[in-house]
């Protein structure tokens, strides 16, 4: 029997950064529209092998 216990994180310090930026235009004029990467994200697994 064998427990892993793992402590993981992602983004640990908060930084806020764009994966995907577009512009797109309408009869209103132009429109910056931008998608953001994950926030900071943390957690436990629990793993266990037999």
């Amino acid at each position: 029997m064998d427990f892993r216990l793992l402590l993981w994180g992602k983004n640990l310090t908060d930084e806020e950064y764009g994966i995907v930026r577009t512009i797109a235009w309408s009869t209103f004029g132009a429109t910056d529209v931008q998608t953001f990467g994950d926030p900071r994200t943390v957690g436990l697994t629990l793993s266990y092998m037999y």
